[in-house]
């Protein structure tokens, strides 16, 4: 994963020091977006600026060819963000950091779990490996 990170930007330490969440945000965003709110279209923009161009082209024509994303949706210049409400904020912030915590999409994280987030992480995905 090292080797498709953009260094240019200050944003990828996220994906550098954190995969893990940042693996969460981005399954989370394109769960939103799949539900067609488009309102993630800024976020799924920012997470892939962390990754290298090549990766990040590769990614959006993926999400194209099965009809997640239209040819304007990621490009800056051009597409005007919705805003959210305080409320959809707050609810969406919440549910986030709770998949952070609860592993919601079974990610294997790898390596020494330094956060809480990646113990209980790490735990709820042991769980689940046992009840399957």
């Amino acid at each position: 994963m090292r080797a498709k990170i953009n260094t240019t930007t200050s944003s990828s330490t996220l994906i550098k020091n954190e995969p893990y969440k940042w693996e969460t945000l981005y399954r989370s965003t394109l769960d939103q977006l799949l539900r067609g709110d488009k309102s993630y279209l800024k976020a799924l923009s920012f997470l892939l600026s962390m990754i290298k161009s090549k990766e990040r082209n590769k990614t959006i024509i993926k999400l194209q060819d099965i009809g997640l994303l239209s040819k304007g949706d990621i490009n800056k210049k051009t597409t005007k963000y919705t805003k959210e409400s305080k409320i959809k904020k707050i609810y969406s912030y919440t549910k986030i950091l709770i998949f952070i915590f609860i592993n919601r999409y079974n990610i294997v994280i790898k390596g020494e779990k330094k956060e809480i987030y990646e113990k209980t992480g790490y735990m709820m995905y042991q769980l689940r490996k046992l009840f399957d």
